[in-house]
This record gives structure tokens, C-alpha cells and sequence, in this order.
């Protein structure tokens, strides 16, 4: 029998990475205004643990890049392409993230590539988005024979060895284009294979219970507002200024529905941005998959908050402030006595109401079980 477990690869420091529902404008004018949140049939949040799930999370960071990128330097604008990244074993999706120094006017946008398994040859470019004032591509891929972008991560039913990131830079109002500053991906392997699993599967030790068996003081945010259609919206963004107060920097949730709508996708869901737009506010992060609770008590003693994505049908979770969803994010801020989960959900309208503890097993059933994807928002460096 093998241990759930994931695995952590830092590229030059060390650290390890899915999915909320995004609707377009259209589909939430139109969503019914009962207690469900996000009753509208998902465009995302469609991950789904095998019970044999892998990942790998791999981070690029700034001082790594700075030989390898030396010809961007000083540069208005270009290209940037990442070095080739071998996971330790094959994958078939990949969820990137990243944090770039945007200066006043400038933009950037992201595609990855994958080289297959069985051959030699490479993948498309695929596009992820872009942030700012970001250049328009000739050509985006989405989707082909190989696999599909899923608003903000790669799936297929292939296996692939291999990847590389291109970022497409535009100058602004100074002569320098976008830095770099880190670059995180996570690769998993989520078909299913027992084998693999047990081959590469990393045990997780738990810390000692008094440094999780505790609450993180995280302020609370709710995401209730008088727009209707708003206020089953922005649960990304209220988690994101909650965990970012934490970190110190206090943005009122208004500023952070901004920089977090996707124009492409119209939505507030793309996993990616709130972690750049966090970074564009002070606040460094990446996103991770996670498969299992020792880890997450792992964080809570390294007095680190997560913002968790859910996804679970009418009574699926005891005590919430909705009775579904398709998607959905709050904060995961320690566990009591019973090793259930103490919560910031933003989808209560109090304190009171949203700083509660939901079962382990109905979190495991609507967190873990549906792609484990969290942000980690770090301390300012």
C-alpha cells in the first residue's frame, strides 16, 4: 500500500501546485440569485483525483535566470525563453504560475510547451494569458491533438517528459521591459498509474500537533456586496486580500477585483492572476497541488495560510454559508483539536459566520479529491 504524498523540486531555492469556477458576464447576469454559489454549470474546475496522483512542483527564480536571460537585460522588448525542465517522471498536466516585475505600461504574455514521452518532438506553443499592457500574439493555441489549456492549466491524455515557458515581453513608459522574478510549475500525473505512483510517491511526516492544532490570524473579507451578480464572483480576490493583510499589505478588495479580471476569459477565476497581482502588490506566491493533510499541517506550522479551491454538490459541506458549488476559494488558516479544518470562508457575510471549522472528510472530498490547487502567498523579501 502506498502513502499519498507530493512532491517538492525548488530549482535554485527550493519549494514546490488547480482550479475555481469561471463564468463569462453573460452566464452571471443570467445565474439564478438563490443560496447556491455559482449554480451555472462550470467552465473550469473540472480536475479530478485518480487516488493515484503525482505532482511536482518546479520554481525557477529570478537569481537562476539572471545569467540565462542576460540578453533581455535592458532590452524594450522581446522574448524570453526558459531553459528545457525534466520532471522526475511523466506527466500529463501542468499548472504554471509566476511573478514579474511589471514597470509603468508594460506587459507580458506566457505559453508553454511539451515534449512528448514517446519521441522527440515538442508540442505547440500554448497560451496561459498575459498581465498589463500585454503584446498581442499572431497566433494563440488553446487547444489540438496533444491537449488543451483549461483556462490556466494544461491537460491531456498523454504523457510528456519535457517543457519549456516563452514569455512574450512589451516595454512601457521606461526603456526596460518585465522581469522576471520566479517562474513556478507544477507537473502531475493524474492517470490512474498504481505503479508509477508507488515508485515515486515521497511520505509526508507530520509536524508536532501544537504547531498546527492552531489558527492563523488571518483577517477576515467577506465577498458580499449589493451587485448580485458581483457577489458570487469574487471569492479569488476577497481570499487573496485576506491572506495578502496577513502578509502586511492591506488593498481594498475593489482594487483587487481589478487587477484580477481576466479581460480574455472574463472572469475572476484564472488561477494565475491573483498570484501576479498579488506580486505586483508586494506579495510574492506561486500555486501548488496538494494530495494530502499532513502537508497542508506542514504549512500551518510554517505559519502559512492557503487559499484552496472547492468544488461540491447540495450538503456537501456541513455548515457553510451556501448549499453547492461549482467553484469556489476561501482560506485554510489552521485545524482544532479534531484535526478538522479552521476556516476564512468569504462567502459568509461575518466574521462570526465565516471563521468556522469544516469537516476534514467533506473538505478532503471537495479540496483534495478535486485537484488539491492552492495559492501560497509568502511574506514580502
Amino acid at each position: 500500500m502506498c502513502w499519498k504524498a507530493i512532491i517538492f523540486v525548488l530549482f535554485g531555492m527550493g519549494l514546490p501546485i488547480v482550479w475555481v469556477y469561471r463564468p463569462t458576464v453573460a452566464e452571471a447576469a443570467t445565474a439564478a440569485s438563490g443560496p447556491a454559489l455559482n449554480p451555472l454549470p462550470p467552465v473550469a474546475n473540472l480536475l479530478r483525483s485518480s487516488g493515484f496522483d503525482l505532482h511536482e512542483t518546479i520554481i525557477d527564480l529570478a537569481t537562476d535566470l539572471a545569467t540565462r536571460a542576460a540578453e533581455r537585460q535592458g532590452t524594450p522588448a522581446g522574448a524570453y525563453t526558459s531553459r528545457i525542465i525534466r520532471p522526475a517522471f511523466p506527466f500529463n498536466e501542468a499548472l504554471p504560475s509566476w511573478n514579474v516585475h511589471v514597470p509603468d505600461g508594460a506587459g507580458f504574455y506566457v505559453e508553454l510547451r511539451f515534449g512528448l514521452a514517446d519521441d522527440e518532438r515538442w508540442t505547440n506553443w500554448y497560451a496561459f494569458g498575459g498581465f498589463g499592457n500585454a503584446p498581442v500574439l499572431p497566433k494563440k493555441t488553446i487547444r489540438d491533438d496533444d491537449g488543451e489549456v483549461n483556462v490556466d492549466y494544461f491537460v491531456s491524455r498523454k504523457l510528456f517528459d519535457r517543457l519549456q515557458y516563452r514569455i512574450h515581453l512589451s516595454d512601457g513608459l521606461e526603456p526596460l521591459a518585465p522581469r522576471l522574478h520566479r517562474f513556478a510549475v507544477v507537473c502531475s500525473h493524474t492517470l490512474g498509474d498504481e505503479a508509477l505512483y508507488c515508485r515515486y510517491r515521497r511520505p509526508t511526516d507530520p509536524p508536532p500537533a501544537p504547531r498546527w492544532q492552531r489558527r492563523l490570524p488571518v483577517p477576515f473579507r467577506s465577498q458580499a456586496t449589493d451587485d448580485p451578480v458581483m457577489r458570487g464572483r469574487i471569492c479569488s480576490p476577497t481570499a487573496l486580500g485576506m491572506v495578502m493583510e496577513y502578509r502586511g499589505i492591506v488593498r481594498p478588495t475593489e482594487q483587487l477585483c481589478a487587477l484580477v479580471w481576466d479581460t480574455e476569459y472574463r472572469t475572476y477565476g484564472n488561477w494565475s492572476r491573483p498570484i501576479q497581482a498579488a506580486f505586483s502588490q508586494g506579495v510574492p506566491g506561486y500555486l501548488i497541488r496538494i494530495s494530502d493533510w499532513d502537508e497542508v499541517k506542514q504549512f500551518i506550522a510554517r505559519e502559512q495560510p492557503l487559499i484552496v479551491s472547492l468544488r461540491f454538490p447540495p450538503g456537501g459541506l456541513t455548515g457553510a454559508p451556501y448549499r453547492s458549488s461549482t467553484g469556489h476559494l476561501l482560506v485554510i488558516a489552521g485545524f482544532d483539536e479534531r484535526g478538522d479544518i479552521l476556516v476564512n470562508d468569504p462567502g459568509a457575510k461575518t466574521p462570526a459566520a465565516g471563521q468556522v471549522a469544516y469537516r476534514a472528510d467533506e473538505m478532503q472530498r471537495a479540496w483534495l479529491n478535486n485537484g488539491g490547487v492552492a495559492y501560497v502567498l509568502l511574506p514580502s523579501e
